[in-house]
C-alpha cells in the first residue's frame, strides 16, 4: 500500500487507531498526519502485525493515545 499526503484524524479503534497491517504487509508512506487518533487497547496510530513492514518518512504523529504504545506497535 502507498499512501502519500493524507492525515488521520480522530479516529478510534481496540488496536491501530488509524492504521493497521495485517499479517505480511508492506506500506510505504509520505507526508502523513496522524493526529489526535486513540485506540483503546495498543497502537495509538499505526499498529503491524507478524510479517508487515513499513517505510514512513517526512511525518508527524501527534497527540495520539493508547494504554499501551501510543504511536506505533510492530510485533
Amino acid at each position: 500500500m502507498d499512501i502519500f499526503n493524507s492525515v488521520f484524524r480522530l479516529n478510534s479503534a481496540w488496536r491501530g487507531a488509524a492504521i493497521e497491517l495485517r499479517d505480511g504487509s508492506f506500506m510505504r508512506a509520505r507526508k502523513l498526519t496522524f493526529d489526535r487518533n486513540q485506540a483503546f487497547y495498543s497502537a495509538g496510530a499505526i499498529y503491524l502485525s507478524t510479517f508487515s513492514s513499513m517505510d514512513v518518512l517526512e511525518s508527524s504523529f501527534t497527540l495520539n493515545k493508547a494504554p499501551l504504545n501510543s504511536a506505533i506497535e510492530v510485533l
